[in-house]
């Protein structure tokens, strides 16, 4: 009996000890399983993130941080997730896509068919396709099933715009509309119609699907998983490519290289780059396609093809498995890693082995509630399996269950190695001392006890590490920790003398490289620009000529010193030396305007404006550079007082005195003209200016405000007096007061000026932590309110006191006011939308509509409507409410005209139905619109006004009242601004004002001249 209580006792200490060991490691890892086919596989809600896997669906609740091995509990017997023998092949769950669909969540399986999960009720619906079994207890063949989904392998699953809900199966397509099904089968099933029927699809299994927002339903195809690529390359397969259903029938897109039987409107030869289809997503009009080719691109307004691969483009790998778009990046997931390609720069990004334990990526997809991107591993038997999430910042990675329990030396060591990679490092020191402990002598507890010195960054206990391992493979190793420790401690002289130690030993050359670059680092610390020089240069002589990745990496090493002797030693002519001589051996990667805007401002500083004109004018007309290079041009024109026209670049309305017209320009200061006698006057730094480079100009009652580059101008309507305001941030004006914002003082201050008065006061908050100025100003009615960043202050104009107050959680960009709410769009760190934001400004209390994104927020008298790129959003005041409206049609322009909103089509202008969300009234314009743009859409008295620009430019008005459409044939061209009274057009063109009177139909040229006259010539 003792023997017995002493084995029990033996075996609990085992198991507490293992217990003990598992609670450890448990806190940085998942139990979860990565998926072994889909592409899609991954989707969420506000709260939850769903992956499908070999076993069933793993759900992370982003509320708690943790994983569930079931969704919300399901406890229904037949579940997609109950398994008697998990891991045998045939009693997998393989659940191999998931899609979120307001509150229902949908997942195809593996010869299971399709499931629905309600969020709100919990109730789990099975939906499996009719099949033949044989019953072996009956001995009869019998049919199974509940709907007629046409296979149950469901690849992938997509919801149209009405509700519809699409199943991808390896036997075509099936839709679900409420309780009927409609199936579109593929021409490779044994039962499937002619190839000329319109609703068949032609070939191959379905690898992916996704709906544009048009409602066409895009289908990626391939099947090439089953056949030898030598013997049957995929191009040379028929069952393969893109197919598209727009509603009536398929069209199929395949590789030009394919030689098609049967070709015709629906069977088209593209550029697509292979046939073997693994992926595919919709970004707006371009549908992006990944192959193990590399990725195409379709848009569809353009119908133009263009691909991606290593051979063309930065994307780490050709082998492209899962794509996902955010917002202002496409994440593309390949065997090597992850790719993301910056859509503003058309620049790559690439996340390999530094940050990636295992590269072989099998999904992705991005979470728009907390724009996030999600990414799964393949689930080779041969490697560990993972998923991670990148912020925008940092990586956080989930391990598998399979790496709890490592079986010998090595793997703890691989463990310990992968938890100090991910920053996890209690955890890893655990590991390693585990390895000491365990292997004392062995040379696995060297590498640990190597690893522990190099994470606690002790610096006596790496030297003495040294002195104990003098030889490869520690020693240049410990030598550079030794280094880094002091140049982290801010002893940089001796960091300079332990990397050069480190030098001596290393046969690294990345690291040699690295260390010579901290060496110039320790030397600009210390302010020794001189010595920061000559590391620089010893930099660029060792590595640039050694193979073409360091010549990469050390072309930009001129451009360090030219920045030194210009920002630090003020040796203009050295640094424009150097400038000159990072164009001339740069190729490629980046512009090089900015490095000429350099050059010119040595120039500048030398007092050779001659020089620095003729270097700006290097930048060529459409750079991103330009602009500011032209404005340099100007400001030292204007310094050296070279008279000259400037083009005419704005023009303003004086709404207080419609006899007269106010016009910017870029150099030429500000112009008045007078309407009754024609005649102008021309506002410079000879008037007291503060710039003649004009940015905005606010008109007032008494006075007009002019922003430069230098400050805010006050100029006197009556006098012509001017007055300089200093650095003004913004400015508002409510038919009184001037409010402004001015950064001048260390902390922003907001001013009051009183042009009835002439008088100004600091209105700033008495508390401003609680009421922060920021430095934008919205004048809303009683309040002026200013935000940035994420706060927002009221400031009550009638009880002259601070009294509302509001701190949201991202980055606010005002909207739109709407009676007793402030909208907000957000910002993260992606710099992309959270959603929307209201502030109650009665309560001031805040919420956030996370599924609501807008580029314009349109206020009506009952609802406010969100346009978006793909869909409007309408929130209903009375029910406190929001719909989604997923228009049949999606126009060039929204507008907002007496309190209706309408929309600019090709066709013409149409009238939205709030109510129903859709178009209501349609007014066909005199032309169609099909291939110009329109530009300087307005409103002005109940009219919407636009100029039409294809071979001319030709101004139409449509009248919102009459409901009629006008078209003033323009002779001009190149026209940069239009502004409209009652009885003519105000129009820039070239640079030149021009009148076009609507009586009259006649253009007349406005000569801007302090001798002007009212002989004018028309044209």
């Amino acid at each position: 009996m003792n023997l017995m209580i002493l084995q029990k006792k033996v075996v609990l200490l085992v198991l507490s000890t293992i217990i003990s060991v598992f609670c450890l490691l448990q806190g940085s890892f998942a139990d979860m399983i990565a998926p072994r086919f889909p592409s899609h596989s991954i989707d969420f809600t506000p709260r939850y993130v769903f992956i499908a896997t070999e076993y069933g669906v793993n759900v992370y609740d982003k509320r708690s941080q943790k994983w569930e091995a079931i969704p919300l509990k399901i406890q229904e017997r037949n579940t997609i997730l109950e398994t008697e023998e998990p891991f045998h092949y045939y009693r997998r769950n393989d659940i191999l896509t998931v899609r979120v669909h307001n509150d229902k969540v949908w997942f195809g399986s593996y010869e299971r068919g399709a499931y629905r999960y309600d969020l709100t009720t919990g109730k789990l619906r099975h939906y499996e396709g009719y099949y033949g079994v044989y019953d072996d207890k009956t001995r009869r063949d019998e049919t199974r099933g509940n709907c007629e989904l046409l296979d149950n392998v469901v690849n992938s699953i997509v919801i149209d715009r009405k509700g519809n809900v699409w199943f991808a199966t390896n036997s075509g397509v099936s839709k679900l509309m409420d309780k009927s099904w409609k199936n579109y089968r593929s021409s490779s099933c044994d039962y499937a119609p002619t190839l000329q029927d319109k609703e068949v699809i032609f070939g191959g299994n379905i690898t992916c699907m996704e709906v544009d927002q048009d409602g066409h339903i895009w289908l990626g195809r391939s099947d090439f998983h089953y056949t030898y690529y030598d013997a049957y390359p995929p191009e040379t397969v028929v069952d393969g490519g893109i197919s598209v259903f727009d509603g009536e029938r398929w069209t199929h897109y395949y590789a030009k290289i394919y030689d098609l039987e049967h070709p015709d409107e629906f069977h088209v030869k593209t550029e697509l780059i292979s046939n073997d289809v693994e992926c595919l997503t919709i970004d707006n009009k371009e549908i992006w396609i990944g192959t193990p080719k590399g990725v195409s691109v379709y848009n569809k307004m353009t119908k133009e093809w263009r691909s991606y691969t290593t051979d063309n483009s930065g994307i780490i790998s050709n082998n492209i498995a899962s794509i996902a778009v955010g917002e202002d990046a496409i994440w593309i997931a390949t065997d090597s890693g992850i790719s993301r390609y910056h859509k503003a720069d058309n620049r790559w990004t690439n996340y390999g082995s530094d940050v990636l334990p295992s590269i072989h990526i099998r999904s992705i997809g991005y979470d728009v509630y907390d724009k996030s991107i999600w990414i799964v591993t393949h689930s080779y038997c041969e490697t560990d399996i993972y998923a991670y999430r990148f912020d925008g910042s940092n990586w956080t990675v989930f391990p598998t269950r399979r790496r709890f329990c490592p079986q010998n030396v090595e793997e703890l060591l691989k463990l310990g190695t992968f938890l100090k990679g991910r920053l996890v490092k209690e955890e890893a020191k655990a590991v390693f001392t585990e390895v000491c402990k365990k292997y004392p002598t062995s040379n696995e507890s060297i590498q640990a006890e190597y690893e522990i010195l190099t994470m606690e960054k002790d610096l006596n206990a790496l030297k003495k590490f040294k002195k104990r391992h003098p030889h490869p493979p520690y020693a240049p190793n410990v030598q550079l920790e030794i280094a880094r420790c002091y140049e982290n401690q801010g002893d940089y002289r001796q960091a300079i003398k332990e990397y050069r130690k480190f030098l001596k030993e290393t046969q690294d050359l990345q690291e040699a490289y690295n260390a010579k670059w901290s060496i110039a680092e320790c030397h600009r610390r210390l302010k020794d620009y001189q010595k920061e020089i000559e590391a620089c240069r010893d930099l660029y002589d060792s590595f640039h000529g050694v193979n073409e990745s360091f010549r990469q990496i050390t072309q930009g090493i001129p451009w360090r010193i030219a920045g030194i002797y210009m920002d630090q030693l003020k040796d203009y002519r050295k640094a424009i030396e150097w400038f000159e001589m990072y164009l001339q051996k740069r190729k490629g990667g980046g512009s090089p305007d900015e490095v000429i805007l350099k050059i010119g401002t040595c120039y500048e500083n030398l007092g050779e404006d001659e020089e620095a004109i003729q270097v700006y004018k290097r930048i060529k007309e459409g750079s991103w550079k330009f602009k500011e290079a032209e404005r340099r041009i100007i400001k030292i024109e204007n310094r050296l007082g070279i008279i000259k026209e400037y083009p005419i670049k704005s023009i303003y309305l004086d709404k207080f005195d419609e006899n007269l017209i106010w016009f910017r320009t870029e150099g030429g200061g500000v112009w008045r003209y007078e309407k009754d006698t024609g005649r102008s006057f021309n506002f410079t730094t000879k008037n007291g200016l503060s710039s003649n480079i004009i940015e905005d100009i606010l008109v007032t009652k008494r006075d007009i405000w002019v922003k430069t580059e230098e400050g805010i101008d006050k100029i006197n309507k009556a006098t012509n007096k001017t007055k300089l305001f200093g650095r003004i941030v913004d400015i508002a004006y409510d038919g009184q007061n001037v409010w402004m914002i001015n950064a001048h003082k260390k902390t922003a201050i907001i001013v009051k000026y009183n042009e009835i008065g002439d008088t100004m006061e600091e209105v700033t908050p008495d508390d401003p932590i609680r009421f922060p100025v920021g430095y934008k100003i919205i004048q809303d009615g009683e309040y002026v309110w200013t935000y940035g960043g994420e706060y927002l202050a009221g400031y009550n104009k009638t009880k002259n006191t601070w009294d509302k107050y509001g701190k949201a959680e991202y980055l606010l960009r005002f909207k739109a006011s709407d009676g007793s709410f402030l909208w907000f769009d957000t910002d993260d760190v992606f710099g992309g939308s959270v959603g929307i934001y209201r502030f109650d400004k009665r309560d001031q209390s805040w919420e956030l509509f996370p599924r609501v994104s807008a580029s314009e927020v349109l206020p009506t008298e009952r609802y406010v409507w969100f346009i978006g790129t793909r869909d409007v959003v309408r929130y209903d005041k009375v029910l406190n409410e929001f719909k989604n409206f997923s228009l049949s049609r999606y126009p060039r322009k929204f507008l907002l005209v007496g309190g209706a909103l309408y929309g600019i089509f090709n066709e013409g202008a149409f009238r939205l139905d709030e109510v129903v969300g859709d178009w209501k009234e349609s007014y066909p314009a005199p032309r169609h619109f099909s291939r110009g743009d329109f530009r300087f859409l307005t409103v002005q008295d109940g009219s919407i006004w636009f100029v039409y620009v294809e071979y001319s430019h030709d101004l139409y008005r449509f009248d919102t009242i009459t409901k009629s459409w006008e078209k003033f044939a323009l002779p001009l061209s190149n026209i940069k601004d239009l502004t409209i009274d009652k009885e003519c057009a105000w129009i820039i063109s070239v640079g030149e004002v021009f009148k076009y009177d609507f009586a009259t139909k006649g253009v007349e040229k406005i000569p801007l001249t302090t001798s002007s006259n009212s002989n004018q010539k028309k044209r």
